[in-house]
């Protein structure tokens, strides 16, 4: 059937045409789907032997005694040390502005 199945091809040409618009289709809907999943295999073979592979590896030692570096507490020292920069610029500007308005 076309469509909702109101209109049948009946003629040799048009059932021809309709056969080949299914075959189509098919093919229109399956091939991107095969390349889609070889793909994902691919990626997922590769995870794995990734994650094997970390799990699996010895580490050396030199690298067991790096000490741990926590992102967080160093942003908030870099911080902490602008902002007492920042504080004693303030604290110079005007200590001199008051210096040179009281000479005056």
């Amino acid at each position: 059937t076309v469509g909702y199945g109101d209109l049948v091809p009946i003629s040799i040409g048009g059932k021809l045409t309709a056969s080949a618009c299914i075959l189509a289709g098919i093919l229109v809907v399956v091939l991107p789907i095969t390349l889609i999943f070889n793909k994902f295999s691919h990626f997922y073979r590769r995870q794995k032997n990734l994650e094997s592979a970390m799990r699996n590896c010895e580490f050396d030692e030199r690298l067991a005694e790096l000490p741990l570096l926590n992102l967080r507490d160093f942003y908030a020292d870099r911080m902490k040390s602008l902002m007492v920069s920042l504080n004693n610029i303030s604290r110079g500007t005007s200590t001199e502005h008051s210096i040179n308005n009281s000479g005056h």
